[in-house]
């Protein structure tokens, strides 16, 4: 399925995009350039979750939390068992 979207774009940025993409490539191109920038920004999103978590796992002003979450991983391994 196919969506039609309306976007507000530079006029010379879209003169530039329609003199050098021909008329039946544009959709796809578009495409394309939208899906490089939602896997760009998801890897972006996914290193700060990571980077977050590797600070909470060692830095030393995350040691309460790492023990409140030890013991709740504790307290929840009781019960699976």
């Amino acid at each position: 399925m196919t969506a039609r979207v309306l976007f507000s774009i530079n006029d010379e940025v879209m003169a530039m995009f329609r003199s050098v993409v021909p008329a039946r490539e544009r959709s796809k191109t578009i495409e394309k350039f939208m899906q490089e920038e939602i896997e760009r920004r998801e890897t972006q999103r996914d290193q700060r979750i990571e980077q977050l978590a590797r600070l909470v796992e060692t830095d030393p002003a995350y040691a309460e939390v790492r023990a409140v979450s030890q013991a709740v991983d504790a307290i929840a391994g009781e019960a699976i068992e």
